[in-house]
């Protein structure tokens, strides 16, 4: 049985900053189809937004025909859209 070990942390910093995450944020993986509940996690992200100011949202596996029109204005600009990693970098987001 193969044992998981992450990679090294710059390498980590280097996937995170490529993506605009060199802050603290929130990580929401395959977050792109109605029954993932995805408005309430827009919901409560806006919520922490009003005490961290500076919090981004991740969400990884973004499909854009579903979440843009739920993503339009100025209260989602902390939202990092990623479409698509391999699963060698997703495990860097963690």
């Amino acid at each position: 049985m193969a044992v998981f070990k992450p990679e090294k942390e710059a390498e980590d910093s280097i996937v995170l900053n490529k993506n605009g995450l060199d802050g603290d944020y929130l990580l929401a993986v395959g977050a792109s189809c109605s029954h993932k509940n995805t408005g309430n996690l827009l919901a409560a992200f806006r919520k922490v937004q009003v005490k961290h100011k500076n919090i981004r949202l991740c969400i990884v596996g973004y499909n854009s025909d579903y979440l843009d029109p739920l993503t339009e204005g100025e209260e989602y600009r902390g939202i990092v859209k990623i479409p698509y990693v391999s699963q060698r970098e997703i495990v860097m987001f963690y």
